[in-house]
């Protein structure tokens, strides 16, 4: 038995020809929608894994060398001292402690401790070196947030720095009781591998749906 619809010919046979769903079409703005936030998702996560490091990098348990330049009177009470809680290292002058020197996670801070004013004289620096990094590897790069109390000649260019110490400069500066001077490091630190590895994986992840939208 043969029957013709719409000018075709379809042998029936004895059977009901199935009929095709229609293909459902594809709602591109539904693919965007879900590409970008994909993106989005995995960026955020990629932005935690690159900043965690740096957060987490600290001078907290490092060992730091101290040391004066000028007269023999000026002194650190211990050539090296591991950074913790409280101060870390004392300066004397004629063999009374006048300073106290803080060491923090990124910064350093230094309090004058005397009951009267000081002057101190030409030549006299602090020197702090062997600064390294815990949890990352850094560098020095800058200072910031220079700030004083209660001193006279004291500037943030009377610190210099390299990529693992610190300069101080004393020269002709005076501190009356409560002086203080502090600053913030500014470090450069290397990004490890599996923060590189996110990024090549976003771009991969990127690559791959152009791809799918020029096929589609």
């Amino acid at each position: 038995m043969e029957q013709y619809f719409c000018g075709t010919k379809h042998a029936l046979n004895g059977r009901k020809r199935a009929v095709q769903p229609p293909k459902p079409r594809r709602n591109y703005m539904t693919i965007r929608r879900l590409d970008i936030k994909a993106l989005l998702a995995a960026g955020a996560v990629a932005t935690l894994l690159l900043a965690a490091p740096a957060a987490q990098a600290t001078l907290i348990g490092d060992t730091v060398n101290c040391a004066t330049t000028g007269p023999d009177h000026w002194v650190c009470n211990q050539a090296s001292a591991v950074v913790g809680s409280g101060s870390e290292f004392k300066l004397s002058s004629l063999g009374t402690e006048v300073f106290n020197v803080d060491i923090g996670a990124s910064s350093i801070r230094i309090d004058y401790t005397g009951s009267g004013d000081l002057g101190t004289g030409a030549n006299e620096r602090l020197i702090l070196s062997d600064l390294d990094w815990v949890g990352m590897a850094g560098s020095i790069i800058g200072i910031a947030n220079f700030a004083t109390a209660n001193t006279l000649r004291m500037e943030a260019s009377d610190v210099a720095f390299s990529a693992h110490g610190v300069d101080i400069d004393f020269n002709s500066a005076s501190f009356s009781p409560g002086a203080f001077l502090s600053f913030d490091l500014v470090t450069r630190h290397q990004v490890p591998e599996p923060a590189s590895a996110v990024l090549v994986g976003l771009g991969m992840m990127a690559l791959a749906i152009r791809r799918r939208r020029a096929t589609d």
